[in-house]
């Protein structure tokens, strides 16, 4: 995730999830990102709409939306009819990019640095990673 965004001032990398360890839940990251990085309003919170039906399954899903706005992006084509939750849709196009389909192309030596960030790509080839000789 560092390589990928490295280049972009926009993007900060947070840990807290990793170095908490364990079970991870999303409510719980929005606490410590919201006592880190005091800000004013509410951070957005980007689901996929894939992940949209099982959203009222999360741990607190109202503390959620409570702590962050919610907005739903394409990932798989459509999106939910109906979403319980106060959100945005995200006009964002849908790109049929995968991180198997990149991890397949490494492998069979297939074109795949046109799908990822130069960083990434850097780092796919200095680690010899899915296979890269």
């Amino acid at each position: 995730l560092k390589a990928a965004v490295s280049s972009d001032p926009l993007f900060v990398v947070e840990t807290c999830e990793l170095d908490r360890g364990g079970v991870s839940y999303t409510v719980d990251t929005l606490d410590h990102l919201l006592a880190a990085h005091p800000m004013e309003g509410k951070p957005g919170l980007v689901i996929g709409d894939d992940l949209a039906s099982g959203f009222p399954f999360w741990r607190d899903p109202d503390g959620i939306v409570a702590r962050a706005d919610i907005i739903l992006a394409r990932r798989s084509g459509g999106m939910p009819d109906a979403f319980a939750y106060p959100c945005r849709f995200a006009s964002n196009l849908l790109i049929p990019v995968s991180s198997t389909l990149v991890r397949q192309r490494v492998a069979v030596g297939g074109a795949w640095r046109h799908l990822v960030p130069d960083g990434v790509a850097a780092y796919i080839d200095t680690q010899g990673l899915y296979g890269l000789a």
